[in-house]
């Protein structure tokens, strides 16, 4: 098999789309994209507010970061507020409380409790890390005939983590590595797209992850619904909460105990809510959780770096 690098897609692909973005944005000379506005159409009576202190690109010019930034900014808004569980609040309180420093030492585990709880109306505070985007351009022989079949690949690799301005904890820290076909030179805009997908699903199931609404008999709904992870088809797994945990040797919180009560399909998907039939399981009540089943796959292989070009 033969391997080089692919043609790389034109940027004019990234440009953010105009229904998702508003003020104009900065890049720093670091490559951090630090702009961020408030979406006017989200609805007041969401659960909590959460705003993004800061999206760092590496290994990109300033300008490619502005870009960059801007879009994946504009994506996980608009996915934050159709998940009808944020609102999207205004970057400049943050500025006005927390300087970058302060707020990488939140990364790192500082104790700046005091700090955080001086944020009015900011729950979370969410930063983005995008490590590397590269597009893998492979070519291999047929066969019997004298041809050769040419595959491309988009690679994507990020970090997010989510901070509780009430606690100061890292409530969400989640690696997301994607690789995905790339079929034209509008690939890398779908990428980024998917990538602001699985940090949104990500955050959902760290902060607000799916619950029991109601069960009847072998019937149960689901507070997902569109714009979810709900399939029709899909098994799920119910879980209940039981009392939180603690390391004997340090104190420190191991989370809560949690019990398998039974498994769930999907067999409807509702607009803000999905019906379930029970597979195995009874007593259901409102607020167990519902996680999808693990499935057995294949581990996604990262790509040689020798063969994928950065795509900035």
């Amino acid at each position: 098999m033969v391997s080089k690098p692919t043609t790389l897609p034109s940027e004019n692909n990234l440009r953010p789309k105009k229904a998702r973005t508003g003020k104009g944005a900065t890049a720093a000379a670091t490559g951090t994209y630090t702009g961020l506005q408030l979406n006017k159409n989200q609805k007041a009576d969401a659960h909590s507010a959460i705003a993004i202190r800061s999206i760092k690109i590496y290994g990109a010019s300033k300008k490619k970061a502005a870009v960059i930034g801007k879009r994946i900014e504009g994506d996980l808004t608009t996915k934050l507020i159709e998940s009808n569980r944020f609102d999207v609040a205004e970057k400049a309180e943050l500025d006005r409380v927390m300087s970058e420093a302060m707020f990488e030492e939140a990364l790192q585990g500082g104790d700046i409790k005091n700090r955080l709880q001086q944020l009015q109306g900011v729950d979370y505070i969410l930063a983005v890390e995008l490590r590397s985007l590269t597009a893998e351009l492979s070519a291999e022989a047929v066969p019997y005939v004298d041809e050769v079949d040419v595959s491309k690949t988009m690679h994507t690799e990020g970090y997010i983590r989510v901070i509780n301005t009430h606690t100061g904890r890292v409530e969400v820290a989640k690696k997301i590595f994607m690789s995905e076909p790339m079929a034209d030179n509008m690939a890398l805009g779908r990428s980024i797209d998917s990538f602001c997908g699985q940090a949104v699903k990500a955050i959902l199931d760290g902060l607000h992850p799916m619950k029991i609404l109601r069960a009847s008999g072998d019937i149960c709904y689901v507070n997902r619904g569109k714009n979810s992870d709900m399939e029709v088809g899909s098994s799920y797994e119910v879980y209940r909460v039981g009392e939180e945990m603690f390391d004997p040797d340090t104190g420190a919180s191991c989370d809560a105990f949690e019990e398998l009560v039974g498994r769930i399909k999907c067999e409807r998907v509702e607009e803000k809510r999905s019906k379930c039939r029970i597979i195995e399981g009874t007593d259901f009540v409102l607020g167990d959780i519902v996680r999808k089943a693990a499935k057995r796959e294949q581990k996604t292989q990262q790509p040689d770096n020798s063969l994928a070009q950065p795509l900035w």
